[in-house]
């Protein structure tokens, strides 16, 4: 059970052993501990004061921390990388002007500058007694765009997890905000990413591509890289939501039923409808299904506040 009370922060999930975790006495909003992996057993709940830290937990955070110098390009790492495509991107420009989508692509790059261009964030990490600890660490994503496709990516640390999909949310709302409906696809794997050089290469970014062309909505799911141990933390449940109907027949095997829970975030920041942003859209008949999905996604979000209390993680359904 997932809750929030005053002056606590209720860390709780189902991981691959099916732990369950409550962590008291910290300032922290609540975060799940869940992992995308089928638990075992049933869960157990496991009382975590804030002062047990062991050595290896501060280690954990040393290394979230990272060595990276902010002057320098990362090229070759394990990333954590997100593909955006915008629906409609032709129509937009013709209709909008080519200077007009370049000011807007600026907007979302500040955007992402801001939250992550390099800066110390707070996150969580699992602790090596079955609990959980918060952490420190120095986030830095990156960005690329050519045409109608947007990349950000950071080198993957589980602790960065959150921090990257929080990012990913405001940039999918800012994006339709702007009238700039995405698709897009959040994979993991080795890649060399140096944009000094124009030099893009790597498994995550086949399986992004894959993944966002093997939807239809607008929104964001994860690529099958997700269900590998080394990926599968996922941290704050509000973040995500599990969803199928945005997967193309056939398509399964490129992207997973979870999503980014953009609808809940959008509803956060600009305490409105997303609904009504996406009927203001839903212009072009070409895209109507992409819309349809999208607003039964956001009705499913709004009715599925705490969506954990009801999910059997080993069967992926609820119940």
């Amino acid at each position: 059970m997932l809750e929030v009370a005053a002056g606590k922060g209720v860390v709780g999930g189902i991981g691959r052993r099916g732990f369950h975790v409550r962590l008291t006495g910290c300032g922290f909003r609540p975060v799940g501990l869940i992992t995308w992996l089928a638990g075992h057993g049933p869960p157990q709940e496991l009382n975590v004061d804030e002062g047990q830290r062991d050595d290896k937990s501060k280690e954990s955070a040393a290394a979230a921390a990272g060595t990276e110098d902010t002057r320098q390009d990362v090229s070759r790492a394990v990333m954590a990388l997100a593909l955006f495509d915008v629906l409609g991107f032709s129509e937009r420009v013709n209709r909008i002007g080519l200077d007009a989508i370049y000011r807007h692509y600026e907007e979302l790059i500040h955007l992402v500058r801001s939250k992550a261009g390099g800066k110390v964030v707070i996150s969580a990490l699992p602790a090596g007694d079955g609990g959980m600890v918060p952490v420190s660490g120095w986030l830095l994503i990156r960005h690329a765009y050519f045409s109608d496709t947007i990349l950000l990516w950071c080198p993957y640390h589980a602790a960065m997890s959150m921090p990257f999909y929080d990012v990913c949310l405001d940039f999918v709302c800012e994006a339709l905000a702007r009238e700039l409906p995405v698709r897009g696809c959040i994979a993991f794997g080795e890649a060399i990413m140096d944009s000094k050089r124009g030099v893009f290469l790597g498994q995550p970014i086949i399986e992004a591509a894959r993944g966002e062309s093997a939807q239809s909505w607008a929104g964001v799911s994860f690529g099958p890289s997700l269900d590998t141990p080394e990926f599968s933390y996922l941290g704050d449940l509000r973040l995500v939501l599990p969803f199928e109907r945005q997967i193309k027949h056939g398509k399964s095997e490129w992207v997973t039923p979870l999503a980014l829970d953009w609808p809940r975030r959008w509803r956060d920041k600009f305490n409105t409808d997303p609904i009504d942003q996406l009927d203001k859209l839903d212009a072009d008949p070409r895209f109507s299904v992409y819309y349809e999905t999208a607003r039964t996604f956001a009705r499913f979000s709004a009715a599925n506040p705490e969506w954990w209390k009801n999910y059997d993680f080993d069967k992926r359904a609820f119940t």
